[in-house]
């Protein structure tokens, strides 16, 4: 369970008292779903394979800034990417929504979500892209 979270000024979680196998559960997920391999995990955070492996199963502690750079491949919030706030309300904007929330024109919007440089999710094929809060956020802070 977790007990104590602060910031450190580069922006990593410091978090004491974590399950470790619940966050690195939380963690391999998220990589998972955007493809990254335990082979990948260990090249970005300068550590050895079977090193990574242990993290990514549970069976080492993640430190704090191997989440921030784990949090910032992903384009996530450390937070949510160890789950300290699974409740949080996620807000997804249409692409009319982000443009008229960001100020750009919509087909920008558009294009840098075909060009992969913000996520979004279709629910069904050729329907309607919806973009995370969080993602528009990251993807404004890279783009300006």
């Amino acid at each position: 369970m977790l007990t104590s979270i602060s910031r450190v000024p580069w922006g990593s979680l410091v978090a004491m008292n974590t399950t470790t196998g619940t966050v690195a559960k939380n963690i391999r997920k998220a990589l998972n779903a955007e493809g990254y391999t335990a082979k990948n995990i260990a090249e970005r955070l300068n550590v050895s394979y079977s090193q990574a492996t242990r993290l990514l199963n549970g069976k080492s502690r993640f430190r704090p800034e191997y989440i921030g750079t784990i949090s910032r491949m992903l384009g996530m919030d450390p937070e949510r990417l160890i789950g300290v706030n699974p409740n949080k309300v996620t807000i997804k904007f249409t692409v009319k929504e982000a443009a008229e929330r960001t100020k750009y024109h919509p087909d920008t919007i558009r294009k840098a979500v075909y060009r992969g440089e913000m996520k979004s999710v279709q629910r069904v094929k050729g329907g309607k892209y919806l973009i995370d809060e969080m993602d528009l956020t990251a993807w404004l802070a890279g783009a300006r």
